[in-house]
């Protein structure tokens, strides 16, 4: 560490100084983001995290995948979180945003000691009654099998052959 006791500014870690003379205290990026990902999940109101929109759709992700709806930005001054996620249908977004707010910021300071500057959430989507039955799997678009393409092929034979006969 530098004479002057200022931390090395490294994007993956933040330093703890040694007040205490016992030594440094490294904290990774990823626990952040991990505890903010879990404090976001544990709010009513939360259906998931959400990785971004890809192709217009919001791709949701489930525990194992919690840090890709989440983004940590370290500065002296102390952390800013960035949150993306789904909301359950018929929740009032404000409250919900606020809990997972004040839920974010108190985990990661009392889980890491960290000076919390903003938690900035990002609603996605909304889970609509029908997509809260299926598996997160199952809402992502399936490549059509050949079996799906013929069954689409004897369909626009048929249609053609109703539309002769008439």
């Amino acid at each position: 560490m530098p004479e002057n006791n200022m931390p090395d500014n490294n994007e993956n870690e933040q330093k703890k100084k040694d007040d205490d003379g016992l030594g440094e205290m490294n904290i990774a990026e990823e626990v952040y983001a991990i505890t903010a990902g879990n404090a976001t999940l544990d709010v009513e109101g939360v259906a998931a995290m959400s990785g971004g929109l890809a192709g217009g759709i919001a791709k949701i992700l489930g525990r194992k995948n919690i840090t890709k709806g989440v983004k940590i930005e370290e500065t002296e001054e102390g952390i800013t979180v960035d949150l993306n996620l789904i909301v359950k249908y018929k929740v009032k977004i404000p409250e919900v945003t606020l809990k997972v707010q004040e839920n974010v910021k108190e985990a990661l300071e009392t889980v890491t000691g960290a000076e919390v500057q903003a938690v900035n959430v990002n609603v996605l989507g909304i889970e609509m009654p029908e997509m809260a039955e299926a598996a997160p799997e199952e809402l992502e678009a399936e490549p059509e099998t050949d079996e799906t393409e013929e069954a689409d092929r004897q369909n626009e034979n048929d249609k053609e052959e109703k539309s002769a006969d008439e």
